[in-house]
């Protein structure tokens, strides 16, 4: 009677029990699969993240070597750019020189233009009654062939004068 029912209760309690240790096994084997797929799910993150690394660190590679290979175009670029600046100015300076030199050349024809239209002044005078044909002729040769040589002269300095503007 008392020791029945004590005795059945210890049997609902060991019911109660093995029921609690059945019920913690499937928890503990439910917590153990939710375990592996927890470590699975982590693997296949931890896969991703390197495959991801992987491919950024291949992006960033490939982007450096891009700007790398754009950096050594624009050098080269700059280069060709300088060498050609030199050049112009090298070809400058040649223009220059040439203008001096044709400056010079336009002062110098300036000058025997002076020179022979004063010696055609001083040869053209004109003729007297008493003195002999002969000279007069002599001296009207002469000062044609001087004008001749002064109309080459001037026409010789237009051309300079025309080539030196267009070279300008």
């Amino acid at each position: 009677t008392e020791s029945q029912v004590e005795t059945e209760k210890f049997t609902l309690v060991v019911k109660r029990l093995e029921e609690d240790k059945k019920e913690a096994g499937r928890r503990v084997r439910d917590l153990n699969e939710e375990n592996k797929q927890l470590k699975r799910n982590v693997n296949s993150l931890e896969h991703i993240s390197s495959l991801r690394t992987a491919n950024m660190e291949q992006q960033k590679g490939m982007a450096e070597v891009g700007l790398q290979d754009r950096i050594d175009q624009l050098t080269d670029e700059n280069d060709t750019n300088k060498n050609q600046i030199t050049l112009l100015l090298k070809e400058m300076d040649d223009v220059r020189q040439d203008l001096n030199l044709k400056s010079e050349e336009v002062v110098y024809y300036k000058q025997e233009c002076g020179n022979l239209q004063s010696l055609i002044s001083k040869y053209a005078i004109p003729a007297r009654e008493n003195e002999p044909l002969s000279q007069v002729e002599t001296l009207s040769t002469e000062r044609d062939r001087l004008r001749a040589q002064v109309s080459d002269l001037q026409s010789e300095m237009l051309g300079l004068k025309s080539n030196l503007r267009l070279e300008i």
